[in-house]
């Protein structure tokens, strides 16, 4: 399936078909930004047009749940979440040591590049000691702001 995000709408019934959600990512990432807020716009209007008559919480779980699904696979960008979880984990990549501290400006924190998932990642001082970073690339910095 070829999809455009140009021209036409994304029904909720073609994003009903996970057959075509990798069409519909890959013309996503190819796209303007806007692409992604337009399709989740058309699919939540189309679905409010559904329920004029009558709500039925159901329905309307399972539209949410739809397009919660979509997006998680669009941010794995296409690859099967649960799959990916899978490998990130037997990989030590999916840390849960921090403790979700939040920092003021010209606190410091740890950078460690090793273990870092993106640019944006730093740990609080506690539980980078508590962690495993021996070996690693790490450095002290001073945030602007944030969460461990």
């Amino acid at each position: 399936m070829s999809v455009r995000m140009e021209t036409p709408e994304i029904t909720l019934a073609v994003l009903k078909d996970e057959s075509s959600w990798s069409s519909i990512i890959s013309a996503i990432q190819k796209s303007s930004g806007d692409s992604l807020d337009r399709l989740l716009s058309a699919v939540i209007s189309e679905e409010n047009r559904d329920l004029t008559d009558s709500v039925e919480s159901d329905k309307v779980t399972s539209t949410l749940t739809l397009l919660l699904r979509f997006c998680l696979r669009l941010i794995c960008e296409g690859a099967n979440p649960d799959e990916l979880f899978r490998t990130l984990k037997q990989e030590n990549r999916l840390r849960t040591n921090v403790c979700g501290a939040l920092w003021k400006e010209g606190e410091n924190a740890y950078k460690c590049t090793t273990c870092e998932l993106d640019a944006s990642c730093a740990i609080c001082l506690d539980c980078f000691t508590a962690g495993s970073h021996q070996g690693h690339n790490y450095k002290l910095i001073k945030v602007a702001g944030g969460v461990c």
